[in-house]
């Protein structure tokens, strides 16, 4: 479950950054390979902040990582924090939102993704997405 205001006896082991690449209307999404956990789901980029590490130097080093996506820190638009609540665990989620004038370069890491493509957030909500992201995406985007 995914929270606005943090529920009561919240305690997250963990904080998780994900970003909305936009261009011309469009979000990048990108599949995870099935033997992933949440294999054959698609999502924006995001994973975990490492310790030490900022949730805008981990958006930033994650979209790297995992689309091949160079952008500074400090040129990521930090949107909003949710509380996530899984049976397993509890997390601290941040949203990150960032445009592009020119299409990206986009170089997956084959280990963890298998495709990539370009939708229109409302079309996105058709699609198996990893757990929860259907109300991000609906917060982000008001629909």
């Amino acid at each position: 479950m995914i929270f606005k205001i943090q529920p009561k006896d919240f305690n997250y082991q963990v904080e998780v950054v994900s970003c909305f690449c936009e261009w011309q209307a469009k979000i990048l999404l990108l599949c995870r390979q099935d033997q992933k956990q949440y294999g054959n789901t698609w999502g924006p980029p995001a994973g975990k902040v490492a310790e030490g590490e900022t949730p805008e130097l981990a958006m930033a080093r994650e979209l790297y990582e995992e689309s091949g996506i160079r952008v500074e820190a400090g040129k990521l638009n930090y949107f909003d924090k949710f509380y996530v609540r899984y049976p397993e665990y509890d997390f601290l989620f941040h949203i990150f939102q960032t445009s592009f004038k020119r299409l990206p370069k986009i170089s997956i890491r084959m280990e963890e993704h298998k495709s990539h493509l370009w939708i229109l957030p409302k079309e996105a909500l058709d699609l198996n997405l990893i757990r929860d992201e259907d109300e991000v995406i609906k917060h982000f985007y008001r629909f």
